[in-house]
């Protein structure tokens, strides 16, 4: 089974570097807040990890923030940037977010592990669909299990994190 899952997890994280263009121009956009004055917010719901590797993990970026603490959005404004990251593009607490920054004119990011149409196509500037909402694995039964959706979000949020550092480098 692991053999199994590691081939088919390797073979969507190569799927999602293919992106390439898509996760520069989704970069070129976040660091934009980095290089001018504002912040980076970050919210992630349910499983996916990104806001904890975000705020606590060793590469974080500076003046990077949570969105939403205790239920309420973040003091927010159009020099900022934010990055939503959900399981689907159905989440209400995704589109919550995303409604909220379109409102105030704030340019945002969103990865979902599997991104059907929906407003939030018109509200988003960026969606960056991972196309891993299915396990990998099938077990004894026919079933599909190992669902790589955290690892593939993390993976995504890495590679934007990494050409992030790189422009502001360049910049500097």
């Amino acid at each position: 089974m692991m053999t199994i899952f590691t081939t088919q997890l390797l073979g969507r994280l190569k799927t999602i570097a293919q992106e390439d263009e898509l996760l520069e121009d989704a970069a070129r956009l976040l660091c934009q807040s980095l290089i001018g004055e504002g912040n980076l917010f970050i919210d992630a719901y349910g499983e996916m990890g990104v806001l904890a590797e975000a705020l606590y993990g060793q590469d974080r970026l500076e003046r990077v923030n949570p969105l939403s603490l205790d239920g309420s959005f973040a003091e927010i404004d159009h020099v900022d940037r934010a990055l939503l990251v959900a399981r689907t593009s159905h989440h209400p607490k995704l589109m919550e977010a995303a409604t909220f920054l379109h409102t105030r004119h704030v340019p945002f990011v969103v990865i979902v592990a599997k991104h059907e149409a929906n407003d939030l196509d018109t509200l988003a500037d960026f969606i960056i669909d991972l196309n891993c909402l299915e396990g990998l694995v099938p077990d004894e039964t026919g079933k599909r299990v190992g669902h790589p959706t955290s690892i593939a979000a993390l993976y995504c949020f890495i590679s934007l994190q990494l050409m992030i550092k790189e422009m502001l480098e360049d910049y500097q």
